[in-house]
């Protein structure tokens, strides 16, 4: 047997060095004679060493390094002498040794000789290279990926995350793998069956394949190297063996090949930096594992008792390939879509959602799901009943930006910490848990707010999410600390910052609703807010305000937290920034919107600190419409004043008898007009937008159950009113804000001319010429006034046009809105439309005559 094993041997190296059987068969006998030779010839050592010195290039070194050696190995040396001398003499040796010399520097590309090839030798030698390199790079960077040791880890938020690291010898190791070993990924070449019968090549393939089930090469079947990590694994079968055999062995080896995608995978997501749902992955596969090795040892024991042959090994495989086909599809499945954290309980979700026709592979892929998901849930428990993000390995879906910190959360910059500081990252959700992804994040934001008040709540709740095929068991356990946490939250809210009164408080002052501290600041500062905007003195007006305040009746709860400030820039451009362009647009700044021409009544309006966690009801949004609505309303109250001192101007033309004052009536009528214009308005947008929104507001609050309803409900309220103030469609808006400016320019020119009422009624009127006017309302006028009566006559036809132009507008509007109402309190009895009618009949006479 051992004869048949030399012979067998020396053909497979005549087959691998491209020579005759007869040559390495005369090779080998003759190396017997040397051995036998340099065995018996020890006496003429002196004469071998003699010989090669001859022979070298340089004597005196080959003696120095002579010398040198045996100081060091005396004991083989002089055999090692005999036997060179003896390869020195067979000139077949000889050539041998220097042909492999001159292929081994082409294969590394140090060769020092000049080999002549044709073209065809040489492009086979440059694809032997390209072999060669690939075998040389694939295992290192196979083993760099599987087993490199990742020390720190960055977050998408930008930090760096130290993390454990495995042992080094678990990288100097090569052989701790339970997948086939580097050695095989040098291309080694199996044994040859070359004139072996058929059934001693089945017991030495069963052998063979029990080894590489095992993910150990065997001596006739070997693993082809991988030229990526994640390939499947493929074979390479030995010369002359059966094709029936290799048919069969074939089936074996899908096993083997599913094993070992497995088993890498499994090696490669242990590494800590994959993730903890990685990890827990891999230990569900590894319990497989030790499994399908106890089957393997089971197979080989049967193999060592006798009577095994391949049929029954592949009839053995045939349930443990169904088991290995779902691991390794999964892995691979993971592995191409580089998965990890949420994004992989969602593939395994999918992979078992798909296995439903299939009880046995969907009960395999839901205990997969379960146990990768078991330290996912964990996480997601204590953000749920805590408030905390555990997440070491960045790959939970909640992420904290860490915007803010507790001292500087205010009005401004609470959007920043209810928006950015926890977010939800999409791609790590699980699937089975999508549809509460906005309710899981508004959860431990809740708790998260208690604790930055100081609150350290911690739920009661006893269950605790769990991974189920439709979800079921998870929605329970997340809407429970969603009611919990959030009606926590409420009634910190409620009680301890009472929310109710903050907002009545804002109520009071941006709505207007206390009409004497809004009467009493107009008095005090009417001199100051008639200036243009960039001559007021910030300083001096807060003075005048603080003084409104010590001096009105007006509550002093929450008063050192109401500010005056000035907007620089117009209402409706305010309402482009806010409400339009700031979704679309970043580049629309408010320096552009900067208006040197306003006066302080059309910039002037109040600004509240809202403490936190009020300040995530009342936030910095809210805050800008209501600082729009108070503007709105209170350039409305300025215009009604100003008629209201025209009306008070006009107290010596009222002396006169109608018949001995014809020249006022017109200004009188029109004034009236004016007056029940803006008094119309003004009644509309406080007694039938504003307190019948804020009763609904307020009786919604009353039921409220969750911190979201008061934040949809207070939202609600500001929308509606913006909305039905016209604030919110910038084609009323304009024409409105023209009609009100309208009606200012008629109180400036009649509060001008109140000294010439009585010179004007004795008849002196005619010879008035105003062109001083023209000064007090800055315009330049190539027109001069002729008379008193044309002057009103030219604002009376502007202001009904303007007027004309609104209602129409308004009438444009669908029916159901609420400024169906206005258009009913200002036209009412159809009168404006009637007068409309009776100009163009007047207007057509005219033009026909």
């Amino acid at each position: 047997m051992a004869e048949f094993r030399n012979l067998q041997l020396t053909a497979e190296l005549a087959q691998s060095l491209g020579i005759s059987d007869q040559i390495c068969e005369d090779a080998l006998n003759k190396s017997s004679v040397l051995g036998k030779k340099i065995l018996s010839t020890s006496s003429a050592k002196q004469d071998h060493l003699s010989k090669l010195k001859e022979q070298s290039a340089d004597p005196k070194a080959f003696s120095q390094k002579y010398l040198e050696v045996k100081a060091k190995s005396s004991d083989i040396l002089g055999s090692y002498v005999e036997l060179l001398s003896c390869i020195s003499d067979d000139k077949r040796v000889k050539k041998m040794l220097k042909l492999c010399q001159q292929e081994e520097a082409v294969a590394n590309g140090n060769g020092q000789q000049v080999i002549s090839v044709s073209t065809e030798g040489l492009s086979q030698v440059k694809n032997k290279l390209k072999a060669i390199t690939k075998e040389f790079e694939r295992p290192m960077h196979e083993n760099q990926f599987l087993n490199e040791s990742h020390g720190v880890l960055k977050r998408t938020n930008g930090t760096i995350v130290e993390l454990p690291s495995f042992p080094e010898w678990f990288q100097t190791h090569p052989y701790m793998t339970n997948d086939f070993s580097c050695d095989s990924d040098k291309g080694g070449s199996p044994l040859t069956l070359v004139k072996v019968p058929v059934p001693s090549q089945e017991q030495a393939i069963v052998a063979d394949l029990i080894n590489c089930l095992s993910g150990v090469d065997g001596h006739h079947i070997v693993a082809v190297p991988l030229e990526d990590p994640y390939a499947r694994r493929e074979f390479r079968f030995a010369v002359g063996m059966d094709k029936s055999l290799k048919e069969l062995a074939s089936k074996v080896l899908e096993l083997a090949s599913l094993y070992s995608t497995v088993v890498r995978f499994v090696e490669q997501k242990t590494e800590f930096h994959f993730g903890r749902v990685n990890n827990s992955l891999a230990a569900a596969m590894d319990e497989y594992i030790i499994d399908y090795l106890a089957f393997v040892a089971q197979n080989e024991s049967q193999l060592h008792s006798g009577n095994f042959g391949i049929q029954k090994l592949v009839f053995n495989c045939e349930s443990m390939t169904q088991l290995f086909r779902i691991l390794a599809h999964t892995s691979q499945t993971v592995n191409n879509n580089d998965a990890r954290g949420g994004r992989v309980l969602t593939l395994l979700h999918q992979i078992t959602l798909s296995m439903a026709g299939d009880k046995s592979a969907r009960d395999i892929c839901f205990n997969l799901t379960q146990k990768a998901s078991k330290r996912y849930l964990e996480s997601l428990d204590e953000w749920l009943l805590k408030g905390v993000i555990n997440d070491p390995f960045d790959e939970f879906m909640v992420e904290d930006n860490q915007v803010e910190t507790e001292g500087e959360l205010s009005t401004e910059n609470c959007d920043g910490y209810w928006e950015k500081r926890y977010t939800i990252r999409k791609d790590r959700v699980p699937l089975f848990i999508a549809d509460f992804a906005e309710k899981i994040l508004r959860t431990g934001k809740y708790l998260n707010v208690m604790q930055q008040c100081g609150k350290r709540i911690y739920s009661p709740q006893k269950s605790r999410t769990e991974y189920t095929l439709h979800g079921g068991k998870c929605e329970e356990v997340i809407e429970e600390a969603y009611q919990f946490s959030s009606k926590m939250l409420l009634e910190l809210l409620l009680h301890d910052y009472d929310l109710i009164g903050r907002l009545k408080w804002m109520k009071k002052f941006f709505l207007l609703e206390q009409g004497d501290f809004v009467s009493r600041c107009m008095d005090l500062c009417d001199e100051t807010l008639r200036k243009p905007v960039m001559d007021l003195e910030p300083t001096r007006l807060d003075f005048l305000f603080g003084l409104v305040l010590r001096t009105s009746n007006v509550d002093t709860l929450y008063l050192e937290d109401l500010h005056t400030t000035l907007i620089t820039c117009s209402l409706p451009d305010q309402i482009r920034k806010i409400v339009y362009v700031s979704n679309t647009d970043n580049s629309f700044q408010s320096e552009e919107l900067e208006d040197k021409e306003l006066t302080g009544y059309e910039s002037f309006a109040f600004s509240a600190d809202v403490k936190w966690p009020l300040s995530l009801v009342i936030n910095s949004h809210d805050h800008s419409r209501y600082q729009m609505i108070f503007r709105h309303l209170f350039f409305i109250k300025y215009v009604e004043r100003s008629l209201c001192q025209v009306w008070n101007s006009n107290k010596v033309a009222r002396r006169f008898s109608p018949r001995e004052s014809p020249l006022y009536r017109p200004a009188f009528s029109l004034r009236q007009r004016m007056l029940n214009f803006v008094r119309d308005l003004e009644y509309y947008m406080t007694s039938e937008v504003i307190e019948p929104n804020w009763h609904i507001f307020m009786e919604k609050m009353k039921k409220v159950s969750s911190v979201d309803d008061v934040l949809t409900y207070h939202t609600d309220f500001i929308d509606q009113c913006q909305r039905e103030c016209m604030l919110m469609v910038l084609e009323l808006l304009q024409p409105l804000r023209e009609l009100l400016d309208c009606i200012m320019d008629f109180c400036k020119f009649i509060l001008h001319v109140r000294n010439y009422f009585v010179e004007a009624e004795l008849e002196l009127t005619e010879s008035f010429d105003a062109s001083e006017c023209t000064e007090l309302r800055g315009e330049e006028s190539e027109e001069s006034w002729t008379s008193f009566s044309g002057e009103v006559e030219k604002h009376s036809k502007k202001f009904h046009s303007l007027l004309f132009q609104f209602l129409d507008l308004v009438g444009s509007l669908e029916r159901d809105t609420a400024h169906a109402r206005l258009l009913l309190r200002m036209d009412f009895n159809s009168f404006y439309n009637t007068q409309r009618k009776g100009l163009q009949n007047v207007s057509e006479l005219s033009t026909t005559g």
